[in-house]
């Protein structure tokens, strides 16, 4: 039986604008389920066509033979709080993989170098970029001692805005650090921009190459929306990278990838043949992504010829090395207050971003068995300012907080008892712990045997100590460079991307169809009339559902038919076709009006060669794609294939 013959017939998809269904007989009262339905494999298929309205084509390309063929993969690691990048060549790639080049960016002032700059970003007063990373940083506080600052545009740590379900829109706006508003997709473009620039910087010095020759990776995380992949595609576009050479890659996921690669050597936590036993077939593992503003966990199965399926969906939350900070910053404010903290940071804000510096190297310090006090310098600024707001010295303020007798004051330092610093960890720490034990206690954490840590965050001992006690039977592991797995990581997997060959479903997708109406299975509500026969409309017909292992390339079709033959129908001829995709968190959802379910985008198909067949008869194919969905519409009258627009932002 062919995989077209395996497919369920829909008997109709109610059309959005007047209600007409579109019809073929009723083959089961039921509305199959996802994992009803019948797939199809087919990797090489193109992207989708240019969305109504927008001044770039935001296509949806998977990973294809076009992609493959590039020389070069770039990866760009968009943090929130440092972003990187790295590239390989192909031929290098074939004869050593971990041959992978990062720039090292430097640190003014201090003649350090770092592999990751903070994802800083400054505007001038026109709007227009001005610098990023380090050299943001340097230049807005330069021009904040001048009294210049409040009339440049200075953004830090932005990417958060994308996180959860918070509302990620076009239009969504970003507040630099005085609350001026800039859209955010500018901002996310011009910083995407800069990292491709270095990198064809890089490659045109070194090797020659031109954009068309890059393949490039954007890593996000694995927990983000529809939307937000979509807003960071749609971002990326705008920055000048081609659609058809832009992919964007799990962070937790190819985290994996790179730990696979690294030679026992370069791993902490090891014991004996314990490296070749994690990712022997059939050996389940965690990976726990720890960034500066997320905690991404995802739990991932090593399958045939070493390559990795996921088993569960990711899940996490906000606990990234970031709420450490937070922590801080409540403490500064219990000290000092609020007020005089604000004001000293709005005058002096090279102090702020010494102290935040300073903050950064002591989370990395710090462990369970340190003893003595953790010592900090405070801008004199900061003490001027709280004498003159309540008439007292510092140390007399603190002897009046909890705090008196664990932090001390000393010249121009404060001494912090290494137990209140501990505290900055703890809510951070116990959420991950808490998230991770739940995750262990469900059917698919059973027989993990293996946790790797990833992330930036994970170079915390403090950290690290908890997962060992929490976890004492586990094998744990952590590369020697943990803050550039992901990074390097997606290098690995753009250059091989067959080694992740399924993921999960974070939800059930679906579209809203009516069928014929059934008397006592169909609600009454939703009982209409159309050319003398009753149909049920707002029924859930289910494309993927919540849980679901889906392989790559796997592919859900639906038919669809439409007639424009009468005269008043003439004009539609022209419009695109609009269907709305629903979410929901049941595994079958029976309507999409149900407490559980929403609208979540919309399928868009423009009228092939801009006008629609007086009447048509095919289906929508929808494609797992990677990290994200595609679709394509196919005409049974002459077999041409048109691709679609999945529209998930507002």
């Amino acid at each position: 039986m062919s995989s077209l013959e395996k497919i369920p017939e829909i008997d109709q998809l109610e059309d959005l604008e007047d209600e007409e269904p579109e019809t073929e007989k009723e083959k089961d009262p039921n509305p199959p389920t996802g994992r009803d339905t019948g797939r199809v494999t087919d990797r090489d298929k193109g992207a989708v066509s240019k969305k109504p309205g927008t001044k770039f084509d935001p296509s949806l390309m998977i990973i294809n033979e076009h992609k493959r063929n590039k020389m070069v993969v770039a990866a760009i690691d968009f943090g929130t709080a440092y972003s990187g990048y790295a590239y390989s060549l192909k031929h290098d790639f074939e004869i050593k993989p971990l041959r992978i080049m990062t720039n090292h960016w430097t640190v003014k002032g201090s003649g350090s170098m770092s592999l990751k700059a903070p994802t800083s970003i400054l505007l001038n007063p026109d709007q227009k970029f001005h610098a990023f990373g380090y050299e943001a940083d340097q230049r807005y506080t330069e021009l904040a001692q001048k009294g210049l600052g409040s009339e440049w545009y200075y953004f830090q740590k932005f990417k958060m805005k994308l996180q959860g379900n918070m509302d990620v829109t076009r239009k969504r706006m970003l507040e630099d650090i005085e609350g001026k508003q800039v859209p955010a997709h500018t901002i996310f473009a011009m910083s995407i921009n800069f990292l491709k620039m270095e990198i064809l910087k890089s490659l045109t010095k070194h090797s020659g190459y031109t954009i068309e020759d890059v393949h490039f990776i954007i890593t996000i995380p694995a927990v983000w929306t529809d939307a937000a992949k979509q807003f960071m595609r749609e971002a990326a576009l705008e920055a000048g990278i081609p659609g058809d050479n832009l992919s964007l890659a799990y962070e937790s996921e190819v985290a994996a990838v790179y730990c696979r690669h690294l030679p026992k050597k370069m791993l902490v936590g090891l014991r004996g043949r314990d490296l070749l036993q994690s990712f022997n077939k059939g050996r389940k593992f965690m990976v726990l992504d720890l960034g500066g503003g997320t905690c991404d966990i995802s739990v991932m199965e090593v399958v045939n010829d070493g390559n990795i399926e996921h088993i569960r969906k990711a899940t996490g939350g906000a606990w990234g090395g970031g709420k450490v900070n937070e922590e801080f910053s409540v403490f500064l404010n219990k000290i000092f207050g609020e007020d005089v903290v604000t004001q000293c940071w709005a005058e002096n804000p090279s102090e702020y971003l010494e102290m935040v510096r300073a903050f950064e190297i002591k989370k990395r310090k710090i462990c369970k068995e340190t003893t003595d006090e953790v010592p900090f310098k405070i801008p004199a600024e900061l003490r001027m300012l709280l004498k003159l707001k309540t008439g007292f010295e510092l140390e007399e303020v603190i002897r009046e907080t909890k705090y008196n007798g664990k932090v001390i004051v000393k010249g121009d330092k404060i001494l912090i008892d290494p137990n209140v610093f501990r505290e900055f960890f703890k809510k951070t720490i116990d959420s991950i712990i808490k998230h991770m034990k739940e995750i262990f206690e469900e059917n698919s954490g059973r027989h993990i045997a293996t946790i790797l840590l990833v992330g930036g965050f994970t170079e915390s001992p403090l950290v690290r100590e908890a997962v060992r006690e929490a976890f004492p039977n586990m094998m744990i592991i952590t590369p020697k460079e943990p803050s550039m797995a992901v990074l390097k990581g997606a290098v690995l997997f753009g250059q091989n991307p067959e080694c992740i060959c399924s993921r999960i479903c974070k939800s059930t997708y679906g579209i809203r169809i009516a069928r014929p109406f059934i008397d006592g299975i169909h609600r009454d509500e939703y009982k209409v009339l159309v050319d003398g026969k009753y149909y049920c409309k707002n029924l859930f017909q289910v494309f993927f559902a919540v849980d679901q292992k889906t392989k790559i390339g796997e592919t859900f079709r639906y038919p669809i038919h439409n007639s424009y033959e009468s005269e008043i129908r003439q004009d539609l001829r022209k419009e695109p076709k609009i269907t709305e995709i629903y979410i929901s968190d049941d595994p079958h959802p029976l309507y999409i009006t149900d407490s559980n379910c929403k609208k979540h985008g919309e399928i868009i198909m423009e009228p092939p060669g801009g006008l629609w067949p007086e009447k048509f008869s095919g289906f929508v194919e929808m494609e797992i794609a990677g990290t994200e969905i595609v679709g394509r519409f196919v005409n049974k009258q002459n077999g041409e294939t048109n691709m679609i627009y999945l529209d998930f932002l507002s």
